[in-house]
């Protein structure tokens, strides 16, 4: 969000606390009346706390200097200590993970209170924290530790995390459901994987590769060849990027933009970073699949 859309949340905000709109006819009139007033130029909207943290964070953020970048993020949070988003900025200058665990523990624990206090992390709220703007920034910061996780190896920790974040944003914005695909194809957890995916049901080459390794993980090869062909449907490219046929210095780009789009080589890319710790302990089903796609259609 914009700093000037973060402006005019605010004033909205203020706005409809002074209208107390008691049902959804007079919240519909209270918001024409504003946005008229807005197009008017009718409003005088102030800079909050809120908003100055965000763009002295935004100077962080353009400045090329680390030092003077710590220092913008830190005068961020002098003017709004709940600024997230600059707590967010200082963790990537942590090197030693186990140090920045502690402090994303310490930053959710405070958020979380704050929220509590401001009643935002209510049972209304709940299921829709991606969509609200002032718990949006809770759910980043969750899927900071829950990336973290990852990569520290603590998949139970990983798999509890990811849960809490479709407990809180049923959307699930982030795509914590793609993780715990994962988690449950590393752990062969059948039913977990089959609630999830009829939960979440969608015809993406994610659902039938994670099906596809969990059943050649359990030895229903059967089962197995019948998710490669489906895999392989849903993306032409699949086969050979699991097979090695695609250039490694492909993935290694696809790595520095993190940008896919869906039925190009970047999807495949984006399954293999999302399943990097089960390929890396599955390594015979690149051969696998070798021996197999003379079987795909």
């Amino acid at each position: 969000m914009s700093l000037e859309m973060n402006k005019l949340h605010h004033k909205m905000n203020e706005f409809l606390e002074e209208k107390n709109p008691q049902n959804e006819e007079e919240l519909k009139k209270c918001l024409d009346e504003f946005m008229g007033k807005y197009n008017s130029d009718l409003l005088d909207i102030e800079d909050t706390p809120s908003v100055k943290a965000l763009e002295k964070l935004e100077e962080a953020y353009d400045c090329e200097d680390e030092k003077e970048a710590k220092k913008l993020a830190k005068e961020a949070l002098k003017i709004d200590p709940f600024c997230v988003d600059a707590k967010r900025f200082l963790f990537n200058f942590e090197e030693n993970p186990f140090k920045l665990l502690e402090k994303m523990d310490k930053a959710i624990k405070e958020e979380e209170e704050h929220l509590k206090e401001e009643d935002l992390f209510n049972d209304e709220n709940i299921g829709m924290f991606y969509g609200l703007f002032e718990t949006r920034p809770y759910i980043r910061l969750m899927w900071d530790k829950l990336n973290l996780l990852l990569n520290l190896g603590m998949l139970s920790q990983a798999k509890e995390v990811a849960l809490e974040i479709i407990r809180l944003n049923e959307n699930d914005n982030m795509g914590a459901r793609f993780v715990l695909m994962a988690i449950y194809t590393y752990f062969e957890d059948e039913k977990a994987l089959n609630d999830l995916l009829k939960e979440y049901p969608d015809d993406t080459l994610i659902s039938s590769a994670s099906q596809m390794i969990l059943n050649y993980k359990l030895g229903n090869f059967d089962k197995a060849l019948k998710y490669l062909k489906e895999a392989n449907k849903r993306n032409k490219h699949f086969i050979k990027v699991m097979t090695k046929e695609i250039k490694e210095e492909e993935f290694f780009t696809f790595l520095e933009n993190g940008m896919y789009s869906l039925g190009d080589k970047s999807e495949v890319f984006e399954f293999m970073s999302t399943f990097r710790f089960v390929l890396l302990n599955t390594g015979s089903i690149g051969e696998w699949i070798d021996r197999n796609k003379k079987k795909v259609d």
